[in-house]
């Protein structure tokens, strides 16, 4: 059964012409036609007035030519110093990122110091401007304590307990953070991530523990996926040969 036909009105040039469907140009000619029109328009550097597209992929041009559009780029617009509140001129292109007015105004908002509070022990720390929203803390330690112990030191913790070995978790010796420190023996029993430990600052570590009469021993994540934590620190400590020690 044939397709009825309809009457339109082409957009382009205004004649009527039948379709068995609705379109919107009468042929080919006036579809090409109508996408090349063009619109006017005023440049607003140089007030030329000037034609383009009326439809294009980059959008609508701001500027009749490329120099206009330099020119426009160095407008000089006004803004408030964050730091002295004085108004000062800069570039129309800088808007967002121009937030002082001198290199004075810069280096004094950037150095000063403010004081925040601590949300692990609440002593009161001081930090640059800069870091005010991000700095939580007044340590690193401040900051373990606060997110918690990892699963490898909870399995060394239980191990300890069930050894009933005397220990201080988290003991700070300026400027490192043992996990775990038996004051009995003076052993650091640090517990190791493979994948986010660095091996020359823990030799650096345990140099510097050394020195003070600190002997480190090391269980790591892959050693107690293949082993028990209280085998392990078994082990470790026999290692060692303390004598005193009694399981």
């Amino acid at each position: 059964m044939p397709l009825p036909f309809q009457t339109n009105v082409c957009q382009h040039c205004g004649q009527t012409f039948t379709s068995c469907t609705s379109r919107l140009f009468c042929g080919n000619a006036c579809y090409h036609a109508a996408r090349k029109a063009t619109t006017e328009r005023t440049c607003p550097q140089c007030s030329t007035v000037f034609y383009k597209k009326s439809q294009g992929h980059h959008g609508d041009p701001v500027y009749c030519s490329l120099r206009c559009t330099a020119l426009g780029k160095r407008t000089r617009v006004e803004s408030a110093c964050e730091h002295c509140g004085r108004p000062f001129i800069h570039k129309q292109s800088h808007i967002g990122r121009a937030r002082y007015c001198s290199k004075t105004c810069h280096d004094t908002a950037q150095v000063h110091q403010i004081t925040l509070t601590c949300d692990q022990c609440s002593r009161s720390f001081t930090v640059l401007r800069s870091r005010q929203g991000t700095a939580r803390f007044c340590s690193r330690l401040c900051k373990k304590r606060y997110c918690g112990e990892t699963g490898i030191e909870r399995q060394i913790r239980e191990a300890l307990d069930d050894l009933h070995i005397q220990y201080v978790q988290e003991h700070t010796i300026h400027p490192y953070a043992i996990d775990f420190y038996l004051p009995h023996w003076r052993i650091a029993l640090e517990a190791d991530g493979v994948y986010w430990h660095d091996d020359e600052h823990d030799q650096q570590r345990d140099a510097y523990l050394q020195q003070r009469g600190i002997k480190t021993i090391r269980i790591t994540d892959v050693e107690l996926k293949q082993h028990r934590a209280i085998d392990l620190v078994k082990s470790r400590l026999s290692r060692v040969q303390l004598q005193q020690l009694q399981f």
